[in-house]
């Protein structure tokens, strides 16, 4: 699954248009924690490799 580091290089100001992401780091704090969780999730249903 591609990391977090693949939005945070690849997204242009200019290509966010919810109003609420319109501050850069409000969006990568809610990326990061989406990826957090997901993680979690993966590893409470026996994933423990993982490639991001």
């Amino acid at each position: 699954m591609p990391g977090p580091f693949c939005c945070h290089f690849r997204t242009a100001p200019d290509d966010i248009h919810p109003t609420e992401y319109k501050d850069a780091d409000k969006l990568f704090v809610d990326i990061a924690a989406t990826y957090k969780t997901a993680l979690e999730q993966f590893y409470e249903a026996g994933v423990f490799a993982l490639s991001v």
